[in-house]
């Protein structure tokens, strides 16, 4: 099995105070895995080390094959990570379901244009230093855009009814995010991550303020998602419906549940 994601001995601090140290992880393509910990114990802060949204302290980690040296190394890969933040409405920036799900789709598109502004930039300093240029252009953040189009307007609108259909919640395109239940929100902020087609999602706690029947509607989607995941979560019974592999986070790193 390929793997999407490596982590290496990783360490994390709050100020002076360690969180965790010794953290070793490897998922697999299109592989689920959970990581679940008492309150405190800093999967949060795990999480959002391995999503490229925070700096970890000693350790390595490696992404879609590539080494990365920092947080701010996470940004080539942007558009191929999802994250679904614990509080919904840590997500929402616009006054519709359906604006909010296209911001993300308009924010690649913001990208690549920038991207593609670089390159031609790049390609005029070429034809005055030739095989120095070459050099400089070796590794390109922008290489891992070059797949992408730049969509117009009707593509986001097919793409965002897509996800929402997908996820059963087309009806609720013209609400406001943050009027809807939790559970609502929850399904909002998932098409959020998935309308750029990410290929590793990452979810903080997808069951907060979900009813049983919610619950179960959630667990279904992300067991049928063909991507790799990885899940934080203190609901055992859930996890137990989605993982491949279950890891337990202590101050001296994961354990795998046998």
């Amino acid at each position: 099995m390929s793997c999407s994601l490596k982590a290496l001995d990783l360490s994390a601090k709050n100020g002076e105070r360690e969180i965790f140290r010794g953290v070793n992880l490897s998922v697999g393509h299109k592989e689920k895995v959970a990581i679940l910990g008492a309150n405190g114990q800093g999967k949060t802060s795990l999480l959002q080390i391995l999503g490229g949204l925070r700096q970890w302290g000693e350790g390595e980690i490696e992404l879609f094959g590539e080494k990365l040296e920092c947080a701010e190394d996470f940004v080539k890969f942007r558009h191929e990570i999802g994250f679904l933040f614990q509080n919904s409405d840590d997500q929402f920036l616009c006054a519709s379901v359906f604006e909010d799900v296209a911001f993300s789709l308009r924010a690649q598109n913001e990208r690549l244009k920038r991207a593609r502004n670089v390159e031609k930039r790049r390609g005029i300093f070429s034809k005055f230093f030739g095989r120095k240029a070459q050099i400089l252009r070796q590794g390109s953040e922008n290489d891992h855009l070059k797949k992408l189009e730049i969509l117009g307007e009707e593509q986001i609108k097919r793409k965002v009814l897509e996800t929402l259909r997908r996820l059963g919640i087309e009806h609720l395109r013209e609400r406001v995010p943050f009027h809807l239940s939790g559970g609502e929100k929850k399904l909002v902020a998932l098409a959020g991550a998935l309308v750029c087609e990410p290929r590793i999602l990452l979810l903080d706690e997808p069951t907060t303020a979900l009813d049983e029947a919610m619950q179960e509607r959630v667990a279904g989607i992300l067991a049928e998602l063909d991507v790799s995941e990885i899940i934080v979560s203190h609901d055992k019974n859930f996890i137990d419906k989605i993982a491949d592999k279950i890891y337990y986070l202590k101050s001296d790193g994961l354990y795998e549940s046998l």
